[in-house]
C-alpha cells in the first residue's frame, strides 16, 4: 500500500500457507467466511514473535494479548531484554504490523510472517519496503518496570513537574488513532502526593504534574492559568487602571480650571497714566476657548471608557455573563 493511501475497507491478500487452506474452502464456505454480519472473517495478518517468557493469547483478526515481561521491541528490548526482574508485563494488542499487516504477511517461504511488537511510528522510510515503518494500530500496555515514553518513543519535556520518564518504572501506555475517556458521573485525573512510595520502593519527595502536550510538541509547554488567580489578577489591573484614568480625569479639570482662569484674567497695567486694565488677549482667549472644548470632550471620553472597562470586567468575571472567562465543568490546580 503506497504511503499516504487509504486502507481499503476489504483485503483479503494471504500469504501461501493461508491460501492452501482458503482453496479448501467451498464457495457456501467462502461466502460465510467474508465476515458479513460478524461471522467468521478469514483474513491475512502477522503473527506475533513470541519470546520464551511469553504466553500469547491470539484469535483469527490480528489480536493478541501477551504476558511476559517488559518488551517494547525485539527480544533484546525493555527491561525484560536487560535481564531484570519485577517486570512483569501484560500487552493488549490490535493490528499487530499497522496498515501494512495484510500486504506484508509473508515471509520468503510463503509462510505467515512473524513480528515483534512495534509501540513507536517512526519517520524514516525503510529501504526495503520503501514504507514509513507504523506502529501497531491500537494497544494498552502494562508493565512493571519500563520507560514508557521510550517505549512509545515520546520526547521529553523537561519539566520539573513532569514524570520521571528516563528512570524505569512502573507504567500503562495506551495509543490508537482515537482515544475517548467517558465517564459518566465525572472524570478526574490525579497525581498522588508526596510522603508515599513508588513501585520500586523509592519515596515521592515532591508532587508531579499533569502535562498535556498536542503534537508531542515540548518545547512551547507552558503553565495553565488558574483561572480565579487570573480574575483577581484582572480586578487589580482593572483598578489600577481606573486610578490611572481618574488622575488623567483630574488633569483635564485642572486645566480647564485654568484656562478659564486665563480667558477671563485682567491685570491692572503698571505703566503709563492713570488706572489702565489690560484685558485678555484676544488670541489667547480664542486659544483657551479652543483647548476647553477639546478638554470637554475628553472629560466625556474618558468617562465613558471608565464604564466601559467596568462593563468588560464585569462580562468577563461573573459566572452569569456570557462572557465568563471561567469553565463551568473543567478544573485545575
Amino acid at each position: 500500500m503506497p504511503v499516504g493511501q487509504k486502507k481499503k475497507d476489504v483485503n483479503f491478500n494471504f500469504c501461501e500457507t493461508d491460501k492452501k487452506v482458503v482453496e479448501k474452502f467451498s464457495t457456501s464456505e467462502m461466502a460465510k467466511y467474508r465476515g458479513f454480519k460478524n461471522e467468521k472473517c478469514y483474513e491475512g495478518y502477522c503473527d506475533y514473535l513470541r519470546a520464551p517468557s511469553e504466553y500469547v493469547i491470539s484469535h483469527d483478526n490480528n489480536q493478541f494479548i501477551v504476558l511476559g515481561r517488559d518488551r517494547v521491541g525485539p527480544r533484546d528490548t525493555g527491561y525484560g531484554g536487560k535481564g531484570h526482574t519485577q517486570s512483569g508485563k501484560i500487552d493488549i494488542v490490535v493490528g499487530l504490523g499497522g496498515p501494512y499487516a495484510e500486504d506484508f504477511n509473508c515471509d520468503k517461504l510463503g509462510n505467515r510472517l512473524q513480528l515483534d511488537p512495534r509501540f513507536a511510528d517512526s519517520p524514516t522510510k525503510n529501504e526495503d519496503t520503501k514504507m514509513y515503518p507504523v506502529a501497531d494500530s491500537a494497544r494498552i500496555y502494562l508493565s512493571q518496570k519500563t520507560n514508557i515514553d521510550e517505549a512509545f518513543g515520546l520526547k521529553q519535556t523537561g519539566l520539573e513537574s513532569g514524570a520521571p520518564s528516563h528512570d524505569p518504572r512502573s507504567g500503562i501506555g495506551i495509543k490508537a488513532d482515537t482515544i475517548r475517556i467517558i465517564g459518566k458521573e465525572g472524570v478526574s485525573i490525579r497525581t498522588s502526593p508526596m510522603g508515599i512510595y513508588n513501585s520500586l520502593g523509592g519515596l515521592i519527595e515532591s508532587v508531579k504534574g499533569i502535562d498535556l502536550v498536542a503534537g508531542d510538541i515540548t518545547k512551547e509547554l507552558e503553565p495553565m492559568v488558574k483561572g480565579h488567580k487570573l480574575i483577581e489578577a484582572l480586578e487589580v489591573l482593572t483598578g489600577h487602571v481606573d486610578k490611572l484614568s481618574g488622575v488623567i480625569a483630574q488633569m483635564a479639570k485642572d486645566q480647564m480650571d485654568l484656562n478659564y482662569k486665563l480667558m477671563d484674567h485682567t491685570h491692572q497695567v503698571p505703566f503709563g497714566a492713570g488706572n489702565l486694565i489690560a484685558i485678555p488677549s484676544l488670541p489667547l482667549a480664542s486659544s483657551a476657548v479652543d483647548a476647553q472644548s477639546n478638554l470637554l470632550r475628553t472629560v466625556e471620553k474618558i468617562t465613558k471608557w471608565k464604564m466601559n472597562i467596568n462593563g468588560w470586567l464585569k462580562n468577563c468575571t461573573s459566572r452569569d455573563k456570557p462572557g465568563y472567562i471561567l469553565s463551568k465543568f473543567n478544573n485545575v490546580n
